[in-house]
């Protein structure tokens, strides 16, 4: 909250608008700093960057993809915001998809329902895949890696690939996080039904 909130005129008018080759790294997404109160929950950071031009949003899950989100911010040469964790969260498994993403990694499969989360949170999503597939229900599960620009490429072939229940998971407000990024995409692009 601290590196978004309270530089947040800062990101935008000498960062962002002038398409600066800058990367801000926040840590303690969502509420991985619980017990020390609101001050340090970070539950709109997404949403209020989200109305920062030029500004692209990477949200990592695990130490291998804060690797692939760092080179892939030093590459695009323009603003960027990597949202971490705490620290210490555990290496996910990818699993092998026929969806092949720069920004999206599936680490469970699944048919018809797909849960996309990112951040630590991660762990809570394959939690309740693993209890839906004890009861029949394969859900998979997509990490989402970058948020901002939206790779609404992923989420077309999401769509061809029949994936009819979204269910989004995230430690962020309901409004400005990536639930209403799609939810605002969706709509924009007439694939709400």
């Amino acid at each position: 909250p601290f590196v978004t909130l309270r530089c947040l005129e800062q990101i935008r008018t000498s960062v962002s608008y002038h398409d600066a080759s800058v990367i801000i790294v926040g840590t303690g997404a969502g509420i991985s700093y619980a017990e020390l109160g609101p001050t340090h929950h970070s539950l709109d950071d997404i949403g209020l960057l989200n109305m920062v031009p030029n500004l692209n949003i990477f949200t990592p899950s695990d130490p291998v993809q804060v690797t692939k989100c760092i080179d892939e911010a030093l590459k695009l040469n323009s603003p960027s915001y990597i949202r971490l964790g705490k620290k210490g969260e555990p290496l996910i498994k990818v699993v092998n998809n026929e969806i092949n993403s720069p920004s999206s990694q599936f680490v469970n499969s699944g048919k018809k329902s797909i849960i996309l989360t990112y951040g630590p949170i991660i762990n809570e999503a394959i939690t309740a895949a693993n209890e839906l597939k004890k009861i029949k229900i394969n859900t998979a599960v997509a990490s989402i890696m970058r948020i901002l620009p939206l790779d609404k490429k992923f989420y077309k072939e999401l769509i061809s690939k029949n994936f009819i229940n979204w269910y989004v998971l995230e430690e962020h407000y309901e409004k400005g996080g990536l639930y209403s990024i799609l939810l605002h995409w969706l709509y924009e692009e007439r694939l709400l039904g």
